[in-house]
């Protein structure tokens, strides 16, 4: 059973004013995440199999897996369509300070078909997510945090996992824990959050 979103606030109700408190609980994590194989884009496995994947951000390529238009019967015209793809919405897995995050998306060729993933179309473009890395990927979308990769982050419970994502704002430094839930079904949801170090009062350039 998934768990309702706990809030824990300075006033009644449920607020983005966190009062600070202990880490949430571990207990129950029993997977590591960063040891069980690949992280990353080399986690990730579509529910339709892809020839070649690449994840882009601000400044171009920044992690790939297999051979771009190894399966293109026209090679040729597969490197024309990777060259002139639209970049789609696009995520961020961390925070920003005084200015957005830069944005990441994914590109792929599967035989001929020459595609883009982003943020409104990578949950499905994964389905059915059934690796504790693929889920780690997707919580770090949701909630712009990190699995500790020195203890157990993950557990995997009845349609998904559950997983304890750290992040840290770029912008004073303040620390958040979050439990999040990620489904077979690529989907997302914020379980538990807890402030558990304040950050710096400072202007962000």
């Amino acid at each position: 059973m998934r768990r309702g979103l706990l809030c824990v606030v300075l006033l009644l109700g449920c607020s983005s004013e966190m009062a600070t408190v202990p880490p949430l609980d571990r207990s129950d994590l029993d997977l590591d995440v960063c040891t069980r194989g690949p992280t990353g884009v080399g986690a990730l496995s579509p529910g339709d199999p892809v020839d070649f994947l690449e994840l882009h951000g601000a400044f171009g390529a920044t992690e790939r897996v297999g051979e771009r238009c190894s399966g293109a019967s026209d090679r040729a015209a597969c490197e024309d369509a990777l060259a002139n793809l639209l970049t789609p919405p696009t995520w961020t897995t961390r925070t920003g300070g005084g200015a957005p995050a830069p944005g990441e998306y994914l590109v792929y060729t599967r035989g001929d078909e020459v595609g883009a993933v982003g943020a409104d179309s990578i949950a499905s473009f994964l389905a059915p997510v059934d690796d504790v890395a693929e889920a780690a990927f997707l919580g770090a979308i949701e909630t712009k945090g990190q699995v500790d990769c020195d203890a157990p982050s993950a557990v995997q419970v009845e349609g998904g996992f559950e997983l304890l994502m750290i992040r840290t704002e770029t912008c004073g430094g303040a620390v958040t824990e979050n439990r999040v839930f990620v489904g077979q079904d690529g989907s997302t949801e914020i379980l538990e959050r807890a402030l558990v170090r304040e950050g710096e009062e400072i202007i962000c350039p």
